[in-house]
């Protein structure tokens, strides 16, 4: 009975401490002397837009979530919260938020997390600024409504699941800054009709193409020297262009895909 009342006294004088300081101070939860440090919260005009962030090491800042209205509402990420840059979104930020419309995203960022927009099923709209030029895995995997996504030329990679189950992307254009494109990176976009660039390209994923069933055609250049397995399966309508003695011919030859020189 008496650790229950302790228990008691400690949450009323935590709460208390809280709001008489109105400040947002590490708290310790539990018994495993765990703080979430440097963690904060932003809310933007007439409390619609809230963002979680954290400060880096390089005293910059990282977009670690978001807590806006449940209303569906486009999303305008700041290039300064108190005077500091913000130069990430963070892994996860706005994971399967599905309020979310639209994002545009300042010229200070330079990296967008694994997972930040996963599963943002009413998100049609990105704006990706020049300054960008790392993209994690599966950063708008199962974004369902986004037809199409314009990629910086700074970007070196397109990594895996990154467009996963984007079935309504209808074009996408690879800048020749691109080297890689990552496991399963477009799987099953099945509306995908054009795929341009791809100059740059010297490896492709796994299954990255794998179910692009609208896909009609594709050219690998003669720089891919090396192609993951299946990586253009069940893509029924496809022709894949390819350079006479290349990697590529090979690679399609020994799969049995349609192609063309």
């Amino acid at each position: 009975m008496r650790k229950i009342i302790l228990s008691a006294l400690f949450v009323a004088l935590l709460l208390m401490l809280v709001s008489c300081s109105g400040k947002t101070d590490p708290i310790f939860i539990g018994g495993n002397d765990e703080a979430f440090e440097n963690v904060y919260e932003v809310t933007g005009e007439n409390g619609k837009q809230s963002f979680e962030y954290e400060i880096t090491l390089t005293n910059t800042i990282a977009i670690t979530g978001y807590t806006g209205s449940f209303e569906r509402h486009p999303v305008v990420i700041p290039d300064k919260i108190d005077g500091i840059e913000v130069t990430e979104i963070g892994p996860k930020a706005f994971y399967y938020d599905n309020s979310i419309t639209s994002v545009t995203i300042p010229d200070t960022v330079t990296t967008i997390g694994a997972w930040a927009f996963a599963g943002c099923s009413y998100l049609d709209a990105v704006e990706i600024p020049d300054s960008v030029t790392a993209v994690g895995d599966g950063a708008f995997y199962k974004c369902t409504a986004l037809p199409r996504v314009s990629l910086p030329e700074s970007l070196g990679e397109i990594n895996n699941y990154v467009f996963y189950g984007c079935e309504t992307l209808e074009t996408i254009e690879i800048p020749e800054s691109v080297e890689a494109i990552g496991d399963s990176a477009f799987w099953n976009c099945s509306s995908l009709t054009s795929v341009s660039g791809m100059q740059g390209i010297k490896s492709i994923g796994a299954y990255a193409f794998n179910s692009c069933t609208s896909l009609a055609e594709i050219a690998i250049p003669s720089a891919t020297e090396e192609i993951g397995e299946h990586a253009f399966n069940s893509c029924e309508a496809l022709v894949i262009k390819v350079i006479a003695g290349s990697f590529a011919e090979t690679y399609v030859l020994s799969y049995g895909y349609n192609y063309t020189k």
